[in-house]
């Protein structure tokens, strides 16, 4: 394999996804040579392509003149894959732990990298990736859920163990971001589901750091995702002193019932306690939700509306989204019915048991997708 590498990034995001910064960082630290290509058919036919993937779900169709595919990020461990003509090696963990003999392996490949508790990296970007429209960049700062019971999430199917990198490592990344690039770009935790412990962990480091009462020093903007239960209004007043500027919600839907069924562990109005104690103290709450609407009740429906515009009034925005990729079934297909005609219908189906049983047959069917794909791309 060739040492120049094409790092593929699209550099007008408002929040960065940095996993292919972190890549260019360890090709610095292991002395190989590489540029920054905002298409694959940028990369060159001596040239490696290095692209992350943030999620799983439909094979990415990469037409490239690269000798050879590199691919990494989240997406991968949930499934996600690439068809090309080009050989493709995917690898999963810390890019920290990559090393010279995995960039030599030649295609076809799945590289583990492990889950060592390393300092990070500094995620290496470049004014043509950190710029104006950029204001959040994600920091790697863990993997699985402090909770890891909710029935529809892919974390609790695959039984992802909770990982948690050291909080005072990650502050000194954190710190390092906000000196390198633009002032007003902040830092955004990695974590879906981060412990109590580790978020009062890293206010401590924050609180305690050596250059506190210096006067050069400025604590980095930063956000993070909680789980509803874990607000409380000395928690809220707490992430304010230590620039916290907005923290995201996962209430998914907004009736009690419907939480119950999804295995939650949360109610409608412990969400509303956590949202109005974030409002109280100044910080932005985002509250993400699912788009359930065509797989509930009429009244679980009328319901969620009403407590969504509450909450809209209350100082909440709100976000909604589809189902994530641990839903393995169509919403209006759920058990053979509409939840709306058989409200029941959620309660009878294990969606866990659902979820393994997506999990355990991922790789086979993706490998199915991409022959198909290649066939399709071949014979064309």
């Amino acid at each position: 394999m060739g040492s120049s590498y094409a790092l593929l990034m699209e550099p007008r995001q408002w929040d960065q996804p940095s996993g292919i910064a972190y890549v260019a960082a360890r090709l610095a630290q292991l002395g190989c040579h590489w540029r920054w290509v905002a298409h694959p058919m940028a990369a060159r036919v001596d040239e490696t392509l290095c692209i992350t993937l943030p999620f799983g779900g439909t094979p990415l169709v990469v037409r490239t003149a690269a000798r050879h595919i590199l691919v990494g990020g989240a997406g991968v461990a949930w499934g996600g894959r690439v068809v090309s003509s080009s050989p493709v090696t995917y690898y999963t963990g810390h890019v920290e732990n990559l090393r010279l003999c995995h960039l030599s392996v030649q295609g076809g490949e799945l590289i583990h990298l492990g889950l060592n508790d390393i300092t990070p990296l500094v995620p290496l970007f470049s004014e043509g990736a950190i710029n104006y429209n950029t204001r959040y960049v994600i920091l790697s700062t863990g993997h699985g859920c402090s909770y890891g019971r909710c029935r529809f999430c892919a974390v609790h199917a695959a039984q992802q163990p909770l990982f948690e990198r050291d909080p005072a490592a990650s502050l000194e990344v954190m710190g390092r971001i906000a000196a390198n690039y633009h002032m007003h770009v902040g830092v955004r935790t990695s974590q879906d589901g981060p412990s109590t412990a580790w978020i009062e962990a890293l206010c401590d480091a924050i609180e305690h750091h050596p250059a506190r009462d210096a006067s050069e020093w400025v604590p980095p903007r930063w956000t993070t995702y909680l789980q509803a239960n874990q607000v409380t209004p000395d928690l809220a007043e707490r992430l304010r002193k230590v620039s916290c500027v907005w923290v995201s919600v996962g209430a998914e839907y907004l009736s009690d019932s419907v939480l119950r069924k999804l295995k939650k562990g949360t109610t409608v109005a412990r969400i509303a306690e956590a949202i109005t104690a974030l409002v109280v103290v100044g910080i932005n709450p985002l509250i993400t939700l699912m788009d359930l609407d065509e797989v509930v009740s009429k009244d679980e429906r009328q319901e969620h509306q009403e407590n969504v515009r509450w909450l809209q009034c209350a100082g909440g925005r709100v976000v909604r989204q589809d189902p994530t990729p641990g839903w393995p079934v169509g919403l209006s297909d759920w058990n053979g019915s509409r939840l709306d005609d058989d409200p029941a219908a959620m309660s009878e189906v294990s969606l866990n048991e659902v979820c393994q049983e997506a999990w355990a047959a991922s790789w086979p069917h993706t490998r199915a997708a991409l022959k198909e794909k290649e066939d399709s791309c071949t014979s064309g």
